[in-house]
């Protein structure tokens, strides 16, 4: 996840440290772009091999996801495009660890919207992540 090189033209750096700006870690630390990838790359590794926290951690978790919405939403189409070839192969496995529910996870709200990934949870669910799913009425 280190190896993570986007080519970001030297008149695109401040559109995008804009968006960044506005994006905070759970810390309030702002984001970096390199940060906000390997989050989800890491994220979704993490939901591959089976998601063994609680909703809240995994809803926090999901908001990286939406934090890069925002930064590709924001950037030029060329960045966007940039971006996009490292994010869409993460995105695809996603989808592939991930299976559709009928309503947004919690949260969703604020996070400007129903994104299609906030409807989606792990295929292999851990314990206290299946508990918190069936208590709050999203599986049975």
């Amino acid at each position: 996840m280190n190896d993570i090189r986007i080519d970001v033209k030297k008149d695109e750096v401040p559109i995008l440290e804009s968006i960044l700006c506005g994006q905070k870690r759970g810390n309030g630390e702002p984001w970096t772009l390199h940060g906000l990838i390997s989050a989800w790359m890491g994220f979704v590794c993490h939901v591959s091999r089976g998601y063994e926290l609680t909703i809240d951690d995994y809803c926090n978790d999901l908001a990286c996801r939406d934090a890069l919405q925002e930064v590709i939403d924001g950037c030029p189409q060329r960045l966007q495009t940039e971006i996009e070839r490292i994010v869409k192969p993460f995105d695809q496995r996603f989808y592939e660890a991930t299976r559709e529910i009928g309503k947004p996870l919690i949260g969703w709200r604020l996070f400007g919207g129903d994104k299609q990934w906030r409807r989606r949870i792990p295929l292999m669910l851990k314990e206290e992540l299946e508990r918190d799913l069936s208590s709050l009425g999203y599986i049975e």
